[in-house]
């Protein structure tokens, strides 16, 4: 029976030490790009979120698609706009862009923060 009890604080000791292990992971956020220059309409750039929780993009002025998972900044479409986990974001532009400008798009994830600065360089006639 000695040995039992013995056998069982150690399992427990193990469990207490895996939890706390566990609870004390850092959070994990990067992406593999800090810019993104977009110089057509219709034609997507491409970057990747790595994440071990949920995530989700911020920018002035960032509006949300109802239904959708998501977002528009100026005539950038971000899309997905949050998630759960590793993920790869498509950038567009909207038709009707046309100019150069530039926004800053932040990922978030906790208290974890990472910009891509967006770029536009679209001509009158959208090329």
């Amino acid at each position: 029976m000695k040995k039992v009890r013995e056998f069982a604080g150690k399992l427990a000791l193990v469990a207490v030490a895996c939890l706390a292990l566990a609870c004390c992971q850092k959070d994990k956020l990067t992406v593999d790009k800090t810019e993104l220059s977009l110089s057509a309409t219709g034609v997507p750039g491409v970057f990747n979120v790595t994440c071990n929780g949920e995530w989700h993009a911020e920018a002035e002025g960032l509006e949300w698609y109802i239904g959708a998972n998501a977002a528009a900044v100026r005539d950038f479409v971000v899309s997905p706009a949050g998630g759960d986990g590793n993920a790869s974001v498509t950038v567009t532009l909207g038709e009707e862009a046309t100019g150069v400008y530039a926004v800053d798009l932040h990922i978030v994830a906790k208290n974890k923060r990472v910009t891509i600065k967006l770029k536009a360089a679209v001509e009158e006639n959208g090329e």
